[in-house]
């Protein structure tokens, strides 16, 4: 499902890696960050930690794949 078929969701960044995640989250303070825990550089974990300290007012949620193939 993409968020940006929500009218109440507006998508203002987007990243590939932690780095630049950190970057745009610093930059553009979203309201809530979505992060995949397996971004290279680092995880949305250890970027959950930062923006909590920098950006208390974004909401974090990191998600995961599961490795056990979840529901098929």
């Amino acid at each position: 499902m993409s968020f940006s078929a929500d009218p109440r969701i507006h998508v203002v960044g987007e990243a590939d890696d932690g780095d630049l995640a950190l970057k745009l989250l610093r930059l553009l303070r979203p309201d809530v960050a979505l992060l995949d825990e397996d971004m290279p550089s680092f995880g949305g974990a250890a970027i959950a930690r930062v923006i909590r300290s920098e950006l208390p007012g974004t909401r974090v949620v990191v998600m995961t794949r599961s490795q056990s193939g979840g529901r098929g």
